[in-house]
């Protein structure tokens, strides 16, 4: 915000003077509290769930590594590039293995998420 003050040629801006005038708060009649106490409990994590879908995505990229060696053989060249500082090949891939991430987070977002 622009705490300058006005100079005397100029005029002050409506909208900044209704900005910097305090407001006070409208009176809710306890309405926001009906409003929190008529929401459904939170409910517990269902930690079995989570341990199931966890080590059965660690078990498929288990797999899928040993099953496709093109791609545990790129992940390994990929970690060798970084390794050694070949900056313009992992930044190449780097978008790739962005996707893949939010493709992962999202399937998992999706798998956890309460019905």
């Amino acid at each position: 915000m622009n705490d300058k003050p006005l100079k005397a040629d100029e005029t002050p801006d409506p909208i900044e003077r209704l900005l910097r005038e305090s407001v006070t708060p409208l009176p809710d009649d306890g309405f926001t509290r009906r409003v929190m106490l008529a929401l459904p409990p939170r409910g517990r994590p269902d930690l079995l769930r989570f341990g199931l879908l966890g080590s059965a995505l660690l078990a498929g990229a288990v797999v899928f590594l040993c099953r496709a060696p093109a791609a545990g053989e790129t992940v390994l060249e990929f970690l060798r590039h970084a390794r050694h500082g070949e900056w313009v090949l992992v930044l190449g891939l780097a978008p790739v293995i962005v996707g893949l991430g939010a493709l992962l987070w999202g399937l998992v977002s999706v798998a956890l998420e309460e019905s």
